[in-house]
């Protein structure tokens, strides 16, 4: 499964082993892109993969979106979360969405 917005504040109950994938809309040639707020706990889970493919691949267009993803995969049994922020990197304002996944491995 893909965790998108409407996945937004559950909770994910993964095996260790398993891989966490999330899939965010973003438009970083307006300046707007996801970061994270706060990195899960690596002795539970790595961040394996961040990427932002447009959303024509083939053509990508000055102020056209596209998605952003992270991969992640579980490694020992505990709890953290991934927080994410959707903002400018320049601006000192709060973040225009956010992002997070309470993460349990069993």
């Amino acid at each position: 499964m893909i965790y998108s917005e409407e996945e937004n504040g559950q909770q994910v109950l993964l095996k260790a082993g398993q891989l966490l994938k999330i899939a965010l809309d973003s438009n970083p040639t307006t300046g707007y892109k996801w970061t994270i707020q706060k990195l899960p706990d690596s002795s539970f889970i790595h961040v394996q993969e961040v990427r932002y493919l447009p959303s024509q691949a083939d053509l990508p267009l000055m102020g056209g979106g596209g998605r952003q993803y992270w991969t992640l995969k579980a490694v020992a049994p505990g709890r953290t979360s991934i927080q994410l922020r959707y903002s400018r990197s320049w601006e000192s304002v709060p973040a225009l969405r956010t992002y997070q996944l309470d993460i349990e491995i069993r």
